[in-house]
C-alpha cells in the first residue's frame, strides 16, 4: 500500500477535531492579527465616577478606610500618575489605578524593594500576568502591571485576607 493511501486511511480515522499543522498555524496567526489590528481593543478609559463612589464608601465604612490607608502606603516610582480608585464588590478591597511610561522591570524592582523594606512578604510573582502579591498580617496587596485599560498601566489592590490565622 502506498504512503498516500495509508495517510488517507489514517486521516479518515482521526476524530473530527484533529486539524493539520497548517490549519492550526493559520488559526493562531489570524487570531494574533485580529488582536494586533485592533479588532479587540483594550477596555474603555477609566470612569472618574468610580473614584467619587469609592471615596463615599471609604468615608462611610471603616473596613474600606483601612484598605484605602494600606493602598496609600504602597510606594511607587515618581513617574506615575494616579488615574483613580475603585473598590471590590465580592470582598472588602480598594484598587488604585496609575498611569506611567516607565518599563515594567523598573517599576517591579522598585515595588519589590520598597514593599519588603516596609515589612511586606512577597508571597507570589506571576510573571505571565505581570502581578506581584504581598502579605502582611491579615492584609494582601496585589500589584498588576499592564492589561487593565487603555489609560491605566498599574493597578494596586489592597484586601483583607479571609479566614487567615495569624500567629
Amino acid at each position: 500500500m502506498s504512503n498516500t493511501k495509508q495517510n488517507r486511511i489514517l486521516a479518515s480515522r482521526l476524530p473530527f477535531f484533529a486539524f493539520s499543522r497548517q490549519t492550526v498555524v493559520f488559526a493562531l496567526f489570524a487570531g494574533l492579527m485580529a488582536i494586533l489590528s485592533g479588532c479587540f481593543p483594550p477596555f474603555d478609559k477609566f470612569d472618574k465616577r468610580q473614584t467619587v463612589e469609592v471615596e463615599e464608601k471609604i468615608s462611610q465604612d471603616p473596613r474600606y478606610r483601612e484598605m484605602d490607608d494600606i493602598c496609600k502606603t504602597v510606594k511607587l516610582i515618581e513617574e506615575v500618575e494616579l488615574v483613580g480608585k475603585s473598590r471590590l464588590f465580592n470582598s472588602v478591597g480598594i484598587i488604585y489605578f496609575y498611569r506611567t511610561r516607565v518599563e515594567f522591570d523598573k517599576v517591579e524592582a522598585f515595588v519589590l524593594k520598597s514593599m519588603t523594606a516596609d515589612g511586606w512578604k512577597s508571597v507570589q510573582s506571576d510573571y505571565l500576568h505581570r502581578e506581584l502579591f504581598f502579605r502582611k498580617d491579615t492584609n494582601e496587596v496585589t500589584v498588576q502591571f499592564g492589561g487593565i485599560s487603555s489609560d491605566i498601566d498599574i493597578g494596586i489592590t489592597c484586601t483583607k485576607l479571609r479566614d487567615l490565622i495569624v500567629n
